[in-house]
């Protein structure tokens, strides 16, 4: 049963803060759309496959202990989510089901690009099964062969639209494998500036296109030295030998 949206935005709005701290259990109206939430997560699951059903709910337990609301937020779950992961690293990553339209789910690969305390920013990867980079996508996603960079089992995307800061807690397992300081990092990196930071990019562009101009002007400089110096070599070969008659 679909929850009424109207009457909880409108508790929202209505309620002070004091009365908004009183616990859930103890107001009927809004234990009723709970009740009415969960009874359609159950409806929508029903439908489902057994293994799209088991990720889900296996899924929804983690967030349950992990997630926003849960007792353990503050925890790491294990060692590797407490660990430094340094730029470059392939992590294996649970990126979730609670997430909409075509956001990034499930379990996949994700390059390290910064890391901080508790969180990663991580570029997801996944593999592109032998299909076309969507037109509208060509110049966010990186094709790469597993024939190019053994890091990779199979031919894959790296989504660099799909750049996102996570929780450590999300890290399932530490590949032990990076690409830090090969060029296909410095080619994740490079379309990430271009994608997020395009100004910053033209700038940069337009610096190399300076120093070329700077290059040019001095490569000229110093032909013109060249023939100028050739030249008096000439004049001082030409007097020498001037010099050499007029003695003999």
């Amino acid at each position: 049963m679909p929850i009424n949206a109207h009457m909880l935005i409108k508790m929202l709005q209505s309620k002070s803060e004091q009365e908004m701290k009183v616990l859930t259990a103890q107001e009927p109206d809004v234990m009723h759309q709970v009740r009415n939430t969960l009874a359609d997560t159950r409806v929508l699951l029903e439908s489902k496959s057994i293994d799209e059903s088991i990720e889900f709910t296996l899924w929804n337990g983690f967030w349950n202990d992990y997630g926003i609301h849960g007792p353990r937020r503050e925890q790491p779950r294990d060692l590797v989510c407490s660990k430094v992961q340094n730029r470059g690293r392939l992590l294996n990553i649970n990126f979730g089901q609670h997430n909409i339209g075509r956001e990034f789910s499930y379990a996949h690969i994700g390059i390290v690009i910064a890391n901080f305390q508790r969180m990663v920013v991580v570029v997801p990867v996944t593999s592109s099964g032998g299909k076309q980079i969507p037109k509208e996508l060509k110049d966010a996603i990186i094709p790469v062969k597993s024939s190019d960079y053994f890091q990779f089992h199979n031919d894959s995307w790296i989504l660099t639209h799909q750049i996102r800061a996570i929780d450590k807690n999300r890290i399932k397992k530490d590949l032990g494998k990076s690409i830090a300081f090969t060029p296909l990092m410095k080619d994740i990196e490079l379309r990430v500036e271009k994608l997020y930071a395009p100004y910053i990019a033209k700038l940069h562009r337009d610096e190399v296109v300076d120093l070329e101009g700077k290059i040019d002007q001095k490569d000229q400089q110093i032909l013109s030295l060249t023939k100028e110096i050739e030249h008096l070599k000439e004049l001082l070969q030409s007097q020498a030998a001037t010099t050499k008659e007029t003695v003999e």
